[in-house]
């Protein structure tokens, strides 16, 4: 049975998207009410011009991810660079009535930023499978130090107010003082 051109491009943009020949078929059916039998759609499959137009349209896809994986890094950089442009602003702005959730707060997605633009850096390009995809639960986010923090002993935690302070990696931090 001959498979009209716009069934033939249906059929290998869902074989790139990983469907069997079975599969196709039963969206032919209901998705584009195509009468093109299972077995035309097997044999279409199985030819070779077809399986060289799959792979190639496999390797456009993956470039595009990989174009998409570099904006969205680009994208999270800037984000995170506007939270902290936003926190110097509330500084500058008014310290004395900014809340420790609002700080807090930003400070955290400032965090949550940087490990999403580390975790899809260290992703090697070489791993097409991953397709820009973060898994969250290789990510921090969910170990909150502060819980641990508040059950600490008072000269703990001046302690460890005063190695972060001179810690170069922190960048941001607010010590409160009771009066």
């Amino acid at each position: 049975m001959e498979i009209p051109g716009t069934d033939e491009n249906f059929i290998i943009e869902k074989s790139v998207e990983g469907y069997d020949a079975e599969e196709i078929h039963y969206m032919l059916k209901n998705e584009k009410e195509s009468y093109v039998s299972l077995d035309s759609v097997q044999t279409f499959l199985n030819r070779d011009a077809t399986q060289e137009q799959v792979d190639l349209a496999r390797r456009v896809q993956e470039k595009k991810a990989d174009v998409g994986r570099e904006e969205l890094i680009s994208d999270l950089r800037e984000i995170k660079e506007g939270l902290k442009h936003e926190i110097e602003q509330l500084r500058e702005s008014d310290l004395n009535n900014i809340s420790n959730d609002t700080m807090k707060n930003l400070i955290n997605n400032i965090k949550l930023m940087g490990e999403f633009i580390g975790e899809l850096q260290q992703q090697a390009p070489a791993n097409k499978s991953a397709g820009g995809v973060v898994n969250v639960n290789k990510l921090e986010q969910n170990f909150d130090i502060t819980n641990s923090v508040q059950f600490l002993p008072a000269e703990e935690k001046r302690s460890i107010a005063e190695e972060l302070a001179s810690d170069p990696d922190v960048e941001d931090y607010v010590v409160v003082t009771e009066e």
